[in-house]
């Protein structure tokens, strides 16, 4: 191992002096006297290897080794031919053309005067000033200065294109040895000039090219100057590096800066970092979005005191014009039709039912939070946005007025209070400032802060509605959209207490019973009452038909079969509580079940019925004390209907 070593650092050695010192000595004699015929290579052997031996520098031993090989080398790159160490006939042509050395000169030196073509090394003591590199010689045959020095690899010249790595040889490039370096910076052909961006579009507008030279360039920041309020015609601008968003503003008086008063604005894309390679050259581009719904066209012109800031190898940070770069111009003028957005208005799925409010307070200045309503709002065609929602509240039972009533209205995005006013019969929401973009749904509610329960404010029972009658909204800030104007979207009526029970529908039966021919109907409809934690809730006994103080049932389809004059007493599940003569007692906190049974007898016309509860009669204690007849609340509280016979 150690005789490989030692023969691979010895053949290192010559290499480097044949290539690099070039001072062997070449016989007149054997070079005047010898030809060759063959094609030679590493294993050759004989006159004709001593022969090329003399002629490249090498020792005249007659054995082709690799020490002959890198003398081949040499003497072949110095003239042009391809540099692989067998000397073939191409390298012969070359020889017989008079490239081979004559006199006892350095190798690639067929003179005193100048450098080696082959080792750059002077072939006198007296080097000329100037001269040309020609031929494909690795160094300049009159100055002995690197013939590639500043080419890109592989060129040796800046013609062409590099064998190597397939650049451009014009491209050369100088490193800073200090790090130092610039950029210069110019429009793109693509895309063309005014560019026309529709509305409704996003495009690229142009491409600016920045080429770095001396070292890499990092580029952190551009700024466009423009003659014209573009944010009235776009939206949005981004700077790109191909698919890579580097940065986006979104237009807007206030993220364009106004330089000139009047006449001049600025673009500023700042906090990204792109590194350009020294000597390369990378195009950023500058891409618009145009909603369909705009104020203006427009046509924008960039100023060429537009500016890139750009950082080098050592540090120092320079802001960069449009060198040179003529005016560019973004057309923003468009052929789409601006389309006008419209809203609609509706009462939402999730807004409440007509129901009891239970829990609200007796202490004065405690109130109560109750919504009243959820509004669905709805942009078609454009983006919305909305400025204003009023509409009014009604009150019913009592003496009191609305104003007494609710302290105030709030209107709610989600948990978000948007607005306040002071409770009153009408209500508006005004300078709002609500975006729906087109084709999406916004929910707002409407909620009342309730004064508390006591014979001058709220009394037990007092029920509240309230309707939206008008929204005002805007079409992207910049016309009026085609506005609902006055509608109507009405919640339900919320029904005020301190104590009252929650009425769930349970199950239902509707079945029949054929007596030779005739067909009777027996019905059940189970319901579920839960008092609330502060008070025990009584529940009326009997189904009554003919007054509204007990619980009522009615048929569905009047006119059908019989009546129910056979409707019995209620029954209910058992309780730990003791029932009153009159009401069942529903224990404060528990929840208690009772159904309601009826028989539809044959008479009347043939058809099919069904029974429906339509009022449950309930009180706070068995003497009927707050005695209420809800018939609220109870929206599903029907049977399925079966065919009952008229005989």
């Amino acid at each position: 191992m150690s005789k490989l070593l030692k023969s691979k650092f010895l053949l290192g050695v010559v290499v480097v002096a044949v290539m690099f010192v070039g001072v062997v000595a070449v016989s007149n004699t054997a070079a005047a006297d010898c030809s060759i015929t063959s094609t030679l290579r590493v294993g050759s052997v004989g006159t004709e290897v001593s022969c090329l031996q003399s002629i490249v520098g090498a020792t005249a031993d007659g054995k082709f080794g690799l020490m002959t090989k890198a003398s081949v080398m040499a003497w072949q790159a110095g003239r042009g031919l391809v540099s692989d160490g067998v000397f073939g006939p191409k390298s012969n042509a070359v020889l017989v053309a008079g490239g081979a050395v004559s006199g006892n000169f350095p190798a690639g030196c067929s003179s005193a005067s100048g450098y080696s073509l082959t080792t750059g090394q002077a072939c006198t003591a007296i080097p000329a000033s100037t001269g040309p590199c020609t031929g494909g010689a690795l160094f300049n045959s009159v100055t002995g200065a690197a013939c590639t020095a500043g080419l890109p690899a592989g060129c040796s010249s800046t013609a062409g294109f590099s064998p190597t790595t397939g650049a451009s040889c014009s491209g050369a490039v100088v490193v800073s040895s200090t790090g130092e370096g610039s950029v210069t910076v110019t429009y793109d052909a693509t895309p063309a000039d005014s560019s026309v961006v529709n509305k409704g579009e996003t495009k690229n507008v142009m491409g600016i090219k920045v080429k770095a030279t001396g070292s890499d360039m990092k580029v952190s920041r551009l700024w466009l100057d423009v003659n014209t309020r573009i944010w009235l015609s776009a939206s949005s601008m981004s700077l790109m590096d191909g698919s890579t968003v580097l940065a986006t503003v979104a237009l807007s008086a206030d993220t364009v800066l106004e330089t000139t008063a009047g006449s001049a604005w600025q673009v500023q894309f700042n906090g990204f970092n792109v590194t350009v390679p020294v000597g390369t050259t990378k195009v950023l581009t500058v891409n618009v979005t145009r909603p369909v719904l705009t104020q203006a066209s427009a046509s924008a012109t960039v100023a060429d005191s537009s500016s890139i800031r750009a950082t080098d190898g050592a540090g120092f940070s320079n802001t960069y014009a449009l060198a040179a770069a003529p005016d560019r111009t973004i057309n923003l003028s468009g052929t789409s039709t601006a389309t006008t957005g419209t809203l609609t208005a509706t009462l939402a799925g999730t807004s409440p039912l007509a129901q009891s409010v239970s829990g609200l307070s007796t202490t004065a200045g405690t109130l109560t939070a109750v919504k009243m309503l959820d509004v669905d709002l709805k942009a078609t065609d454009g983006p919305i946005n909305v400025s204003l929602i009023s509409g009014t509240s009604t009150k019913a039972g009592g003496t009191i007025t609305v104003s007494e009533a609710v302290a105030s209205f709030e209107l709610r995005d989600g948990t978000n209070v948007l607005s306040s006013v002071t409770g009153a019969a009408t209500f508006s929401f005004a300078s709002l400032n609500v975006d729906i973009p087109a084709g999406t749904t916004k929910t707002l509610s409407i909620w009342a802060k309730v004064n508390h329960v006591a014979s001058s404010f709220v009394v037990a029972g007092d029920n509240l509605l309230s309707t939206v009658t008008l929204v005002t909204a805007t079409t992207n800030g910049f016309a009026n959209d085609a506005s609902t104007g006055a509608i109507t979207v009405a919640g339900n009526k919320q029904y005020f207490y301190r104590y009252a029970p929650s009425i769930v529908l349970g199950g239902t039966t509707a079945t029949t019973t054929n007596t030779s021919g005739s067909i009777s109907a027996d019905y059940s409809i189970a319901f579920t009452v839960t008092a609330p934690a502060g008070s025990a809730i009584y529940v009326h006994k009997t189904v009554d038909l003919a007054t509204a103080t007990n619980n009522n049932a009615t048929v569905i389809t009047a006119g059908k079969g019989g009546t129910l004059a056979d409707s019995t007493p209620m029954s209910a599940t058992a309780t730990s509580g003791t029932d009153g003569s009159t009401y069942f007692i529903v224990l404060a906190g528990t929840s208690r079940t009772f159904t309601v049974y009826s028989h539809l007898p044959v008479g009347g016309t043939a058809g099919y019925n069904g029974v429906k509860l339509t009022q449950v009669y309930w009180a706070l204690d068995d003497a009927g004390t707050g005695a209420q007849a809800q018939t609220w609340g109870l929206p599903n509280f029907n049977t399925a209907s079966v065919y009952v016979t008229a005989t």
